[in-house]
This record gives structure tokens, C-alpha cells and sequence, in this order.
């Protein structure tokens, strides 16, 4: 689970809970893998294509920097 610190107190919609996938990405993220890192990872440990992990890795990071808690450098 994820709560934004820069929201309100009490607004829930800002809790960000992960599946199995998402709570790797975000561990993998704090030790600043790339995008395509992230993506092999996905691919080899979860069964899908390189094109899906690709895709939904890139969803992932776009969510994650649209509720502020990714900034890309």
C-alpha cells in the first residue's frame, strides 16, 4: 500500500494498494531499474510477451507519475 503524503488526510482515493507485479515494480523501482529492466522482469517472471510487459510496464510508470509518486529524471 501507497499513501501520498502530498494529498489531503483522509482522502482516500489516494491509497494505492499493488498487486503481486506492481509491489516488484515498486521495489525494483527503489533500486533504480530502468523501464526496460522492469519490463525483462516482467516478461521472464510472469508469463507474458516482452510487448505486454512492455505495455503495461509503461502503464504502470504513467499512473504512478500521474498520482505523483514518480518523477522521471
Amino acid at each position: 500500500m501507497v499513501v501520498p503524503v502530498c494529498r489531503g488526510v483522509g482522502d482516500l482515493d489516494s491509497i494505492f494498494t499493488f498487486n503481486a507485479v506492481g509491489t516488484r515494480l515498486w521495489t525494483l523501482l527503489a533500486e533504480n531499474r530502468t523501464e526496460a529492466e522492469l519490463a525483462e522482469f516482467v516478461a521472464q517472471h510472469f508469463a507474458v510477451s516482452a510487448e505486454t510487459a512492455e505495455r503495461d510496464v509503461q502503464l504502470f510508470l504513467r499512473e504512478l507519475q500521474e498520482a505523483g509518486l514518480l518523477q522521471v529524471a
